[in-house]
């Protein structure tokens, strides 16, 4: 057996995948010990981990069935169990703001994208579809792939398959790039300020729950995943789109209410290796050898994406000076227009803020419904 027969034969393996997963999940853990590391915090690393594995030819760079069953099943688990910590009183004070950044993020997606068309021209290496590239980016960075998707698919740019393969490259790889920004912009705008309580240090003390709770914690969560799942089948029937990750989050509201269930320990240690196993899979899917391969048209793209960015990231700066809102805060919502509901509820997580994980939630479904409609503005009207 050759070298490229057994990697193939290592890639169909979900316990071989799985496991270095777990592993890249450990190691950061295990980094922090590194004083010149423990700034960047294990969600940064498990990131850099993956993204590094990956890259090295250790673990597949693109979809499959364990990555898409954390996607599927991973993610939503992570967001129920959060979610039994929710605190409606604290929630009345954040969401506004969080409503009027996330608005504000999606200003700044759109001056960006119609900035960054006029300053890279049109060329023949685009085909004829550079309005709907526009549009496409236009779609992703105010809602996410649905909507990138949504665009692409009107406009056939599928069967331009070089354009949409150097798309997607460009957009894994900015996804896990600006994952890192908005963990960072926090710890960069407060400097020596900026002093919280880690997820590590927290979940350490938290109190574990015994077997008959655990069960109840485990069933619950299977329950809506399974409930949020079919209701959301069912909706489709009937010409209603309401997404499943917005149906679980309202079941895992209703249990929040009930004391017997929110005072049950562990959800929080739980629902966190939950989320870095989730950030585990977007460091997986930052394939640089595919961003290569794109050449100059994946630069091209490269350079259109951080002029959006960096004018989303502009109007965000703006915004929070007369919007009352913390750098957490700005960077939730920034993360809900570039990455979504599960990556800005993953930050929200990792910033040790439960109070703004239905609020990064919300703001990115939001994204979701709005983001196909201004990605097709953009594409008819640029």
């Amino acid at each position: 057996m050759n070298l490229s027969d057994f990697t193939a034969q290592l890639f169909s393996s979900p316990l071989y995948i799985l496991s270095v997963l777990v592993a890249c999940v450990f190691a950061s853990e295990w980094l922090l010990k590194f004083k010149f590391l423990k700034g960047l915090g294990a969600a940064l690393i498990v990131i850099l981990l993956t993204m590094i594995v990956a890259n090295l030819g250790l673990l597949p760079k693109g979809s499959n069935g364990v990555y898409d069953g954390i996607f599927g099943y991973i993610a939503p688990a992570a967001i129920f169990l959060l979610m039994l910590d929710v605190n409606l009183g604290e929630l009345r004070k954040v969401g506004l703001p969080m409503l009027l950044l996330f608005l504000a993020g999606t200003i700044g997606t759109t001056i960006g994208v119609v900035v960054a068309y006029q300053i890279i021209p049109d060329t023949p290496i685009f085909s004829g579809d550079y309005s709907a590239l526009a549009g496409m980016i236009a779609g992703t960075y105010t809602g996410g792939a649905l909507n990138f998707n949504a665009v692409a698919l009107h406009f056939n740019v599928m069967e331009n398959g070089l354009l949409y393969t150097s798309a997607i490259a460009v957009d894994n790889l900015f996804t896990a790039v600006w994952m890192f920004v908005t963990l960072l912009i926090p710890r960069i705008m407060l400097g020596k300020k900026y002093q919280k309580v880690t997820i590590e240090e927290k979940t350490k003390r938290a109190a574990s729950p015994n077997l008959k709770q655990l069960s109840l914690l485990i069933l619950l969560t299977i329950g809506a995943i399974w409930i949020s799942d079919e209701a959301a089948t069912w909706f489709a029937s009937h010409n209603l789109q309401i997404p499943s990750i917005l149906i679980i989050t309202i079941i895992a509201l209703i249990f929040a209410q009930f004391k017997s269930i929110s005072i049950i320990p562990g959800n929080q240690l739980y629902g966190t290796w939950l989320v870095y196993l989730f950030l585990a899979v977007i460091g997986a899917f930052c394939d640089l050898s595919a961003f290569a391969e794109a050449g100059k048209l994946a630069l091209i793209i490269l350079g259109f994406v951080i002029i959006t960015v960096v004018i989303h990231g502009v109007v965000m700066w703006f915004a929070q000076r007369f919007i009352p809102c913390d750098w957490e805060e700005v960077a939730i919502a920034s993360q809900a227009n570039i990455g979504g509901s599960t990556t800005a509820m993953a930050l929200a997580q990792t910033f040790n803020r439960p109070e703004l994980v239905l609020p990064a939630i919300i703001i990115g479904t939001v994204g979701n419904a709005t983001g196909t409609f201004i990605g097709f503005l953009i594409a008819f009207n640029i």
